[in-house]
């Protein structure tokens, strides 16, 4: 998974599925946050997410929209 430059949205990486949903340990290191800064962005609902039981699970929408600004 790789941010596209221009429009900053997320592009797939060849050869790699495009997951349809990541966990918050996937997301570090595609926003470069610590554990810690993607839990505040799930936290105060900047980033949407679904949490499933203490599992919390981020559409790859809810990441294109963040990186979009919407």
């Amino acid at each position: 998974m790789a941010i596209n430059a221009q429009g900053g949205s997320v592009v797939p990486t060849p050869g790699q599925p495009n997951p349809t949903v990541y966990t918050p340990k996937e997301l570090q290191p595609i926003l470069r946050l610590s554990k810690t800064g993607v839990a505040a962005l799930l936290h105060s609902g900047q980033l949407r997410a679904i949490r499933v039981g203490r599992k919390w699970l981020i559409p790859a929408s809810a990441l294109t929209a963040f990186l979009e600004g919407r």
